[in-house]
């Protein structure tokens, strides 16, 4: 099948299918008949998910092909992004789910902590990813590996990159990234800046208040430090900030033939819109199988012409914010 499910949980990394057998083993079939051309795109869910929760595993609600219908969140990822169940030709779509959530029997004390607990987890499942990550590329060398990540899944992502010894090559589609500016632009400094590695930050003003959340609950590396939602912009040629609530945006893509669905008014949090909103996942889709026709570059002029032509006075570039965090 295209749809592939890995697991970190407990300090192990394993298929939910077959946990006895070494990721490897399944991985490698996987990605045996995996065409050249075809993505292979690894899935990161954000905060409140568990695979050992069976009313919040990510493998049932998200990562499916048949999510769970009573789950107002649930939705496949996979076949949004345009991956057939039952064929590899389509390329192969890789679904981490990790510790999302705190154990019952753990939640530190008080509760509001627990948030901090689950941002120290996504660091340890980042250990899991890179591990992963480091497979993919032993058993498919040079190929691209993709991520969409949403909400701490960004942390787990980063948190992954990081521990490679070599820069990344792929896309990486963060949908409401939450993680800390200092820790991404960090990753940069530290990393041979080549346009092998593109992110696309999608971003909404319905999720400030989120990113409010985050930046309380969640230890700051930095007294000054502040949410990437909130407009980090890192190195020009490697990151694109996509703010979907933003009317030269909505132009932009609609330009290339994208509509997407404006949230419910009533409605000031979006968080799971990045996910949810009809036509958004359609923009993932192109960003990851036309890539060619979905130059990051490309995008980034379309989207200064659209501004200036929603607002002359905007000058060339400024939507973008070109500074990066400084220590």
């Amino acid at each position: 099948m295209a749809i592939f499910g890995v697991t970190s949980q407990s300090g192990r990394l394993f298929c939910p299918d077959d946990p006895a057998v070494d990721v490897r083993l399944h991985l490698a079939h996987a990605l045996r008949h995996v065409p050249k051309h075809a993505p292979i795109v690894l899935m990161i869910h954000g905060y409140k998910y568990h695979p050992a929760d069976p009313t919040a595993n990510p493998h049932k609600l998200l990562f499916s092909a048949k999510p769970n219908p009573d789950c107002r969140k649930a939705t496949s990822w996979p076949l949004a992004l345009g991956f057939a169940p039952m064929t590899r030709d389509d390329g192969l779509a890789i679904g981490f789910a990790w510790e999302g959530k705190p154990s019952d029997k753990i939640t530190p004390k008080p509760r509001l902590s627990s948030f901090a607990h689950v941002y120290t987890q996504a660091n340890r499942a980042g250990g899991h990813l890179a591990r992963l990550l480091k497979w993919i590329s032993e058993l498919a060398p040079g190929r691209d590996i993709d991520i969409v990540a949403h909400s701490l899944g960004a942390r787990v992502a980063f948190s992954a990159l990081s521990r490679r010894n070599k820069p990344h090559r792929g896309r990486v589609i963060l949908m409401g990234g939450a993680e800390y500016a200092s820790v991404v632009d960090r990753y940069f400094r530290h990393i041979d800046r080549t346009p092998k590695l593109e992110v696309f930050c999608v971003r909404t003003g319905r999720n400030a208040f989120v990113d409010t959340l985050f930046e309380t609950f969640a230890p700051r590396p930095h007294p000054k430090d502040y949410a990437i939602g909130r407009g980090f912009q890192g190195p020009e040629q490697n990151w694109m900030n996509i703010r979907i609530d933003e009317p030269a945006t909505l132009a932009m893509l609609s330009a290339r033939g994208i509509g997407i669905s404006r949230p419910n008014q009533r409605k000031l949090v979006d968080h799971w819109g990045f996910y949810t909103r009809a036509g958004i996942m359609v923009l993932y889709q192109n960003l990851l199988r036309h890539r060619q026709s979905w130059r990051l570059a490309d995008l980034r002029e379309e989207l200064n012409w659209a501004s200036q032509q929603q607002n002359p006075d905007i000058p060339p570039n400024g939507l973008v914010v070109n500074s990066s965090y400084m220590s």
